[in-house]
């Protein structure tokens, strides 16, 4: 072994002579005589790099100048992270450079095995650009001229591989061409170790975008975004329940009951305690602006639980939400809310009424990084273990998980009603709250809020926000700007428009000089037969009503959307004074029993599952209709409600509607 070694303790830097913070070794599973060799090198390293005597150290340990030196030198090599090999270097056949073939490489019998050890980087080095161009395919999987594959398969990789050499002109009776597998071996070896070693590059196109938002975490880098107590961090997130429900559609043979889609459910969790502080159930694939404002509004309002419709389900000692079972916590802020980034479109509307009502700060975070909400996905795990995959209509996690069996015709053969669904998200979110965990060591959620609350030794202070300004709208109300229309010369009286419908007032039809001024609109969107106007200095305008034909039956914002779309498409024709909400309605009632006939297996249609998020509302109920009369024919409608009667206002005889 030569005696030229690179550094000694005379030109060593500083900081590799820093052996004190190398990374130590276990040799508790070693054989004795590699320990022995290790402690004495090690000890040789130690008293060399501390200026001792090295003559009387080296004969002490029996140890040679020469191992004392190359053991040095292979302790101070770089490693892969950038760090220095350390006493890692000391182990047994531990390799600290990468094997370089320095014979060139000769052709062999086909049938001899061996002798072609770094063939394969003598080749790229060789060839610089046949390393280049597939070492960006293995990052890109794309071929020049062809379209991008799903993932790099190793047959595909080696057969490209090989094109690349013959491309380069590597000549036949040279590595690969001269083996009777052209080298598969080893581009096997090298494409599992450039997978390693690029796996953040080639995550997303090789495993999938869930397994590339995994791989943040788990890097050992803790979040700057620390809570240390309730109410510090709460993140907002919709998921899709992994059951269906159906919707029992009256006909004059009776019930018809239809599958509808997943619900989806918009969950505000406490990250600190992991309770949920409120929540909204939409029947609709994305969640919209009012969706995610009535579940802030849900989190921040007392709450009391939902009366359950179902014979014999109660809830369990101890379930609930925090604003309406601890005392201090009914209206409560929060400092931070972490919102899913795929709402981002919602932005305006979040950031500007919910940062000033309940002074927390906003944050979108990245996209596709859900890991930022971990607790709202860990308590929509545990929602979905503990209740929804219990349902004999559970869709399961995935289309192959098997406690998946014919969730349409379960859920339309059990009567999974609309409100047994509404119930039974109630009722598991509620019972997730009271339950005990690990995650409070060991008692529920709801319970270590208790104790917070009155622990004044913890520093906790309740976030309790202002009551409520008289006149200020709830979050759930949508607030739009408009002017007052009108016509002297036409005679078109004062009106205000809202999604192309006038409304209008006794006393606003005959303010003539109020025509151009502007407006401020506070719309419930669960029902806009009505809404609130005010001026720009607050002055209330009072109720505007719809006029016209919107103005006979309760309706949703988004049902009027879809009602004018499918009148402008032609898709709904009206007859002269008929309802377009009934008729609406009546359509969708009518289409998902069509799609849905005695004869054929139950299938989710988006016409009962735009019903059911209109039913939701509770404004109106199920028009009954004739399962045998086209679509286009008009039904009774069963009778609304309490509820529903005293949100529609008086007919406005005296005004004229507007064409």
């Amino acid at each position: 072994m030569s005696s030229t070694c690179r550094f000694t303790r005379k030109n060593l830097p500083r900081e590799l002579a820093a052996c004190g913070r190398w990374r130590d070794i276990d040799v508790s599973t070693w054989l004795p005589e590699h320990a022995n060799r290790y402690a004495r090198l090690k000890e040789a390293i130690q008293r060399y790099l501390a200026w001792e005597a090295i003559s009387t150290t080296l004969e002490t340990l029996k140890v040679s100048y020469e191992q004392l030196l190359r053991a040095l030198n292979r302790c101070v090599t770089l490693a892969e992270d950038g760090l220095p090999f350390g006493w890692r270097a000391l182990l047994p056949h531990c390799r600290t450079v990468e094997y370089k073939r320095l014979s060139p490489v000769r052709p062999m019998e086909a049938v001899t095995r061996g002798g072609y050890a770094g063939a394969l980087s003598s080749l790229f080095e060789a060839y610089p650009d046949i390393k280049e161009k597939f070492d960006k395919y293995l990052c890109k999987g794309k071929q020049p001229g062809s379209v991008r594959e799903s993932r790099v398969r190793l047959h595909v990789a080696h057969k490209y591989f090989v094109t690349l050499c013959g491309d380069a002109k590597v000549r036949k009776n040279q590595w690969p061409f001269c083996t009777e597998r052209l080298g598969a071996g080893a581009i096997r070896n090298y494409v599992h170790r450039f997978c390693d070693t690029h796996y953040d590059e080639i995550v997303e196109k090789s495993h999938g975008e869930r397994a590339k938002a995994k791989s943040k975490t788990g890097t050992g880098h803790r979040s700057r975004l620390i809570a240390t107590l309730p109410f510090d961090v709460v993140e907002l997130d919709e998921h899709k329940a992994h059951f269906i429900g159906s919707i029992g559609i009256p006909t004059p043979k009776g019930i018809r009951w239809c599958p509808i889609g997943r619900v989806t459910l918009i969950l505000l969790v406490d990250r600190v305690s992991e309770v949920v502080l409120g929540y909204c159930v939409i029947f609709r694939r994305e969640a919209k602006t009012r969706d995610v404002m009535a579940a802030i509004a849900c989190a921040v309002r007392p709450r009391p639980l939902r009366k359950l419709s179902l014979a014999g389900l109660n809830y369990p000692d101890g379930a609930g939400f925090p604003s309406g079972c601890i005392e201090g916590l009914e209206r409560c802020g929060w400092s931070v809310l972490l919102v899913d980034n795929a709402l981002v479109h919602l932005a305006h509307d979040i950031i500007g009424r919910v940062r000033p009502a309940v002074g927390c700060v906003v944050n979108f975070g990245a996209v596709r990084r859900f890991e930022r909400r971990s607790i709202a996905e860990l308590v929509f795990h545990e929602l979905s273990r503990a209740g929804f995959h219990r349902v004999p209509s559970t869709t399961g996690s995935h289309n192959q998980d098997p406690i998946r069996q014919d969730a349409e015709g379960n859920a339309a053969r059990n009567r999974m009603s609309m409100d047994a669904v509404l119930d039974l998200v109630e009722l598991v979110i509620a019972d997730y709250n009271g339950k005990r965990g690990k995650a409070n060591f060991g008692i529920g959620g709801l319970d270590y809020l208790r104790e917070v609350a009155v622990d004044r030794s913890l520093g906790f202070l309740a976030p309790t926000l202002p009551p409520p300004i008289a006149g200020e709208a709830s979050l759930d109300i949508a607030i739009e700007y408009g002017r007052v229309g009108g016509n002297r010369k036409k005679g078109v009286r004062p009106h205000i428009y809202l999604d192309d419908v006038p409304y209008t007032s006794t006393e606003l039809s005959n303010r003539w000089d109020l025509i151009g001024k502007k407006v401020t609109k506070h719309v419930d969107e669960t029902n806009i037969q009505t809404f609130e106007a005010y001026f720009e200095d607050g002055t209330s305008l009072g109720t505007m009503a719809a006029l016209g034909r919107w103005s006979m039956t309760p309706h949703s914002r988004e049902a009027r959307r879809q009602i004018n779309a499918k009148l402008r498409s032609g898709e709904l024709v009206l007859e002269r004074a008929q309802d377009p909400v009934i008729a609406w309605l009546r359509a969708l009632a009518q289409a998902s029993v069509e799609k849905n006939p005695e004869t054929r297996a139950p299938t989710v249609t988006t016409e009962a599952t735009q019903l059911a998020e209109e039913l939701r509302h509770g404004a109106v109920e199920m028009p009954v209709i004739d399962a045998d009369a086209p679509t286009s024919v008009l039904g009774e409608v069963l009778p609304a409600t309490a509820a529903a009667r005293s949100r529609i206002p008086a007919p406005a005889s005296t005004l004229t509607a507007l064409n």
